[in-house]
């Protein structure tokens, strides 16, 4: 822009001239080059700036100072910075769309510029157009290439921590398999062999079915089947499963808490228990697996038209710059925590997907060294048999 002011200056006066840029999220006026000898912004609101009236009405525009003041007196525009004796700006397309404007004016000379300045600007907003659409492309293709790249990575780290996680269960299975067709082992030992290849197989079947329900999410498989549930009943039945759960990992210390939104055991609501439960046992069986002591509660109320649960922890918590990260998929909190404590990194994946199913979303409250709490909510949809009661009282 430098050399094109250098060039331009020979013909045209350039002491003041700004490039404008528009932000439609901000809905602001962004000046990326400003050079004037009165005022110095980085930007303004778009709303009734001269620079805005251009980019509106989507054509050049020439105003002397008259020009300027009887728009202010309208109500058009909106006095901004020092007034100056003639303004000219013309819009700035990218892609075939306004995108700014280029801007030049004089404090001095009212006759500074004319219509035949017009066509003189109007090639130079081209060139500089082309110039940010060049750049844009080119960030644009930066970004796809680190995002690629950034994929692979993920990719490749996560098949290896597969690799890991499946060989695992896998030689256990087929180690303590072997080791049951020794005839002079003992009733105890088959026992406890059994138990350790049953529970290898649960891990393996868990991973199994984390990559199976990635791929069926990913082509649209997945669906959510809503029918007339008892919620306390599947709560219940996910506080027997996860004491269970406590066991295998070894944390029969850790507090297992419950907490029902309504004491109400025939309570229903309409919903899919098997996802429901299934989100549930993943939040809650990743905070056993990061838990070490105190405690981990669980449970659910009602808020307006949505169900709230909730799954909170006293673990190892997660740090402010990973919270986002833990929903991506092949990504834990850090990458060490996979082969530290192992899983998938695709359980909150899986989970963020599903409630996205439900119309739903979820998120947590973390802090590293105290604890971690994850929330989720999905319409509350009374059942048949109780908006049936309501309507009768």
């Amino acid at each position: 822009l430098s050399v094109i002011q250098q060039e331009v200056s020979k013909i045209l006066d350039l002491r003041n001239f700004f490039i404008a840029l528009y932000d439609k999220d901000k809905d602001r006026l962004s000046l990326p080059y400003f050079v004037d000898e009165k005022d110095h912004y980085e930007s303004f609101p778009d709303e009734k700036s001269l620079t805005s009236y251009v980019i509106r009405k989507k054509q050049m525009l020439l105003l002397r100072k008259d020009d300027i003041q009887n728009l202010i007196k309208t109500g058009e525009v909106d006095p901004i910075g020092t007034m100056c004796k003639v303004w000219l700006g013309v819009p700035l397309r990218s892609e075939g769309e306004i995108i700014g404007a280029f801007v030049v004016q004089s404090y001095e000379d009212e006759h500074a510029f004319d219509k035949n300045d017009i066509k003189v600007l109007e090639f130079i907003a081209d060139q500089i157009g082309i110039m940010i659409e060049r750049k844009s492309t080119e960030e644009k293709l930066k970004l796809a290439k680190d995002a690629a790249e950034e994929s692979d990575k993920l990719k490749t780290s996560f098949l290896t921590n597969m690799s890991h996680e499946i060989r695992t269960p896998m030689n256990a299975i087929i180690g303590f398999s072997n080791l049951l067709l020794k005839p002079e082992l003992s009733q105890r030992k088959k026992s406890e062999y059994v138990a350790i290849i049953r529970n290898n197989s649960g891990a393996l079947l868990k991973i199994i079915d984390d990559i199976i329900d990635t791929a069926r999410i990913e082509v649209g498989e997945i669906r959510i089947e809503e029918e007339n549930v008892r919620l306390n009943g599947i709560m219940d039945e996910i506080y027997t499963a996860m004491t269970e759960v406590k066991k295998k990992e070894g944390k029969q210390d850790i507090e297992l808490i419950l907490k029902k939104g309504e004491e109400n055991e025939d309570f229903e609501v309409k919903t899919d228990p098997y996802r429901i439960n299934q989100i549930l046992s993943n939040l809650i069986s990743n905070s056993i697996k990061f838990v070490d002591e105190v405690y981990i509660e669980y449970g659910y109320r009602i808020e307006e038209d949505d169900l709230l649960f909730y799954v909170e922890d006293t673990g190892i918590g997660i740090p402010q710059h990973k919270q986002e990260l833990v929903f991506e998929p092949f990504r834990q909190a850090e990458e060490s925590y996979t082969r530290k404590y192992g899983g998938t990194g695709l359980g909150l994946t899986i989970c963020k997907s599903l409630l996205q199913m439900f119309g739903g979303e979820i998120w947590l409250e973390s802090e590293e060294g105290k604890g971690t709490t994850f929330y989720f909510n999905i319409p509350y949809k009374k059942s048949d048999k109780f908006a049936a009661d309501e309507q009768e009282s």
